[in-house]
C-alpha cells in the first residue's frame, strides 16, 4: 500500500513557519528515501480560510501534515522517526 504524506502551508508564511516548513520538507525527503511506499505532496494556499476545502484538516494551524488523509501535526516539527512510526511496517 502506498502512503500519501501531504504538507499544507501558506504562500507567504511568517518567519517561524518558514523555518518549520524547511525542516518538514527535509524530513519528507528523508522519509521518502527510507520508505519506498511513500508519496509526498505539497499544497500551498493563499489564506487559512482555504483549509476548510482540504479533507482531513481538523486543527487549522500551519504548516500541517496529513498522512493518508489524517492530520498528524499542526504548526510544529515532526521527526522522520515519528512519521515512520505512524506509517507502521512497510
Amino acid at each position: 500500500m502506498k502512503h500519501l504524506i501531504t504538507l499544507v502551508d501558506l504562500v507567504y508564511p511568517c518567519t517561524a513557519c518558514i523555518i518549520t516548513d524547511n525542516l518538514l520538507k527535509e524530513v519528507l525527503i528523508k522519509v521518502g528515501k527510507m520508505r519506498s511506499d511513500v508519496e509526498t505532496k505539497i499544497i500551498v494556499i493563499n489564506h487559512p480560510s482555504e483549509l476548510k476545502k482540504i479533507a482531513g484538516v481538523e486543527v487549522e494551524k500551519l504548516p500541517l501534515l496529513l498522512i493518508d488523509g489524517e492530520q498528524v501535526s499542526a504548526g510544529n516539527f515532526i521527526t522522520p522517526r515519528q512519521i515512520i512510526a505512524m506509517l507502521g511496517c512497510e
